[in-house]
């Protein structure tokens, strides 16, 4: 499956999720939904028999793979820009993630949510 995220930035992710353990997990982007399933292992891994949730938002669904839909606790979610002032928001979102990322952990203090 093919993912875009690196490994060292996966392997930071898995350490954030078992530390701070959310219940909900907002991905931005899922293109091929690589990373979406490897959120679901260590979800999976995280909470055992726990419910969770992995909630990922793309523009298009045409390349994401059918094992993503499969998977119970993973929802996608499909927001098609209409207006060029939607596709700068989302080119805004993109560049925003590096923040969302150090940010992640006061989230998921507050709200029991993690966002990547």
């Amino acid at each position: 499956m093919l993912s875009y995220k690196s490994p060292a930035d996966q392997w930071n992710y898995q350490e954030i999720l078992h530390e701070l353990r959310p219940s909900v997990l907002l991905e931005l982007g899922t293109r091929f939904g690589g990373s979406t399933l490897f959120f679901s292992d260590v979800m999976r891994a995280v909470h055992g028999h726990r419910p969770y949730q992995i909630l990922t938002v793309d523009i298009d669904r045409t390349d994401i793979d059918e094992s993503v839909f499969s998977e119970p606790n993973v929802q996608v979610l499909t927001v098609e820009p209409q207006t060029h002032q939607a596709r700068a928001h989302a080119q805004t979102q993109k560049r925003a993630r590096t923040h969302t990322h150090t940010h992640a952990h006061q989230v998921v203090k507050r709200g029991g949510a993690a966002i990547l």
